[in-house]
């Protein structure tokens, strides 16, 4: 096992999107939110609007907390907003019928990373110094195709960020230490030098906020140091190449 660090560019809060798919099969099925399941959700006439409806029925949830898009039959976008903007809170498939075939994932952009908050970026403002380490595993994957040799495999087992310069607007930072107090993780991209003017290393993941202390406020904007640590899996997307 060995640890890498790394500065890189810059790194941006994500929104919590994700994507529902029904595809054909039984008749209903239910969402789980964190500990928490849906009403049952029923397939092929169940609207956006009718998904988002049992969501906020939740105790976790307010309105404004999350919203849900589509038509019945089709794909649905579940956006959590408010508290929940940045949240890497997860959501799965619950009871469904044996024969249902739907299906739920977290969506990531693959465009060029911008400031807009419109494309559900949130800047943190680390320009040069993020520090990113990673502990990497060699796991046997040895296996009757080998060829008599003994195979290895190097596999990312954690990723830490953390930066003592982070900027964020006050509103954001808020949320980011509502995240922390509530043990909820949230989702970071990071992305690496550019390689191109229009090519883009994107790295997404779900992280757990270790600590957060704010340091200093200018104007609207609130310096702070903090510490995330990768649950999961990362997932990388090359965008422009």
């Amino acid at each position: 096992m060995s640890s890498i660090q790394g500065s890189l560019v810059r790194a941006y809060l994500y929104k919590a999107v994700w994507t529902l798919t029904e595809t054909s099969g039984g008749s209903e099925y239910y969402l789980r939110v964190g500990a928490e399941t849906s009403g049952v959700i029923t397939m092929a006439s169940s609207t956006g609007a009718d998904i988002q409806t049992l969501l906020l029925a939740m105790t976790q949830f307010t309105a404004g907390d999350v919203t849900v898009t589509g038509d019945a039959g089709g794909d649905f976008t579940i956006t959590f907003l408010a508290d929940y903007a940045f949240s890497g809170i997860g959501v799965e498939i619950a009871n469904a019928d044996a024969t249902a075939v739907v299906a739920v994932a977290r969506t990531f952009q693959t465009t060029l990373v911008t400031k807009s908050e419109a494309n559900g970026y949130y800047k943190m403002g680390v320009e040069t110094s993020l520090d990113v380490n990673m502990e990497i595993e060699n796991q046997d994957v040895t296996s009757k195709d080998s060829d008599s040799w003994r195979e290895t495999e190097s596999q990312i087992r954690q990723i830490g960020l953390s930066a003592s310069n982070f900027y964020a607007s006050t509103e954001n930072y808020d949320k980011l230490v509502g995240q922390y107090k509530l043990s909820l993780p949230v989702v970071i991209c990071y992305t690496e030098p550019n390689v191109t003017g229009t090519e883009q290393i994107q790295n997404f993941g779900v992280y757990n906020i270790n600590n957060i202390t704010q340091n200093a406020t200018f104007g609207t904007n609130v310096e702070f140091s903090a510490d995330f640590q990768l649950t999961g899996s990362p997932t990388r997307v090359v965008t422009g190449a």
